[in-house]
């Protein structure tokens, strides 16, 4: 197998286990009937281990895809790490409890201000679709981190890009993001919806760089640069200049 075409395999993986957790939750989030307090624990006690069990998934895919990638690469057979479920928890700092309860409050206060009840109901919708797409984030980065940890030849990875994964293709932050290489401790920086994957580098092989230049390279240099803070639960996130966040003493 080519990167390429381990790189495609992952790429899709993923993007059918996203979608998977998605409509699972859609689902439960239209099931409800009233969106009330009393819906809240209820909610909660079936969408959050719904959301684990997607971590945990994301953790073994990662798992494999890095030992595929880095077989390719060195030409060795490089075995699997073996990811385990507890390396996954509190990946927030939060209790999930807490933060399943979030979209509850955003249809609620939706009402309270005004809107239609369709529109405060997809406000909700979306900020569970919101939270669950930054879970699978976080476990994506956590594991990827933890199994470039314990393999010796990997010294530092790279972002790679996936336009066919977004309709508008690859946004503006992670197109000039994938030009940066990242030592394997530091923990990758994410925002919302992001669909790139991470490539280990080993020694001067570096594929992401080749892969990233065939995948932007007629495409503009965004002008706008993007900076990198620390988020009070998501930790390094990619951001535009000005734009707001919620630090670690607001969550504190």
């Amino acid at each position: 197998m080519s990167v390429e075409s381990i790189l495609a395999a992952h790429t899709a993986q993923r993007e059918a286990l996203a979608t998977r957790i998605l409509k699972l939750l859609e689902h439960e989030w239209s099931s409800l009937g009233s969106w009330d307090s009393a819906d809240v624990e209820g909610f909660m006690r079936r969408v959050i281990p719904i959301v684990t069990g997607g971590q945990a998934m994301t953790a073994r895919m990662v798992d494999v895809y890095i030992s595929q990638i880095l077989t390719e690469m060195t030409g060795e057979t490089v075995n699997t790490v073996g990811l385990r479920t507890p390396d996954l928890k509190n990946l927030r700092g939060v209790p999930l409890d807490e933060v399943y309860r979030r979209p509850f409050v955003e249809m609620w206060t939706s009402l309270k201000n005004g809107a239609l009840f369709e529109d405060a109901y997809q406000a909700g919708l979306n900020r569970v679709a919101e939270l669950a797409d930054d879970d699978l984030s976080l476990a994506y980065r956590k594991a990827s981190t933890l199994a470039f940890e314990k393999q010796p030849r990997v010294k530092g990875y790279r972002r790679v890009v996936r336009p066919e994964m977004s309709k508008g293709g690859t946004c503006p932050l992670c197109h000039l993001a994938s030009e940066n290489k990242y030592h394997k401790s530091d923990l990758l920086p994410i925002h919302t919806h992001c669909r790139c994957a991470v490539m280990p580098i080993v020694g001067a092989n570096d594929p992401a760089s080749r892969l990233n230049a065939e995948d932007l390279g007629s495409l503009p240099t965004p002008t706008e640069k993007p900076v990198t803070r620390i988020h009070g639960e998501l930790g390094p996130i990619l951001q535009v200049s000005g734009e707001h966040f919620t630090t670690e003493a607001q969550v504190a």
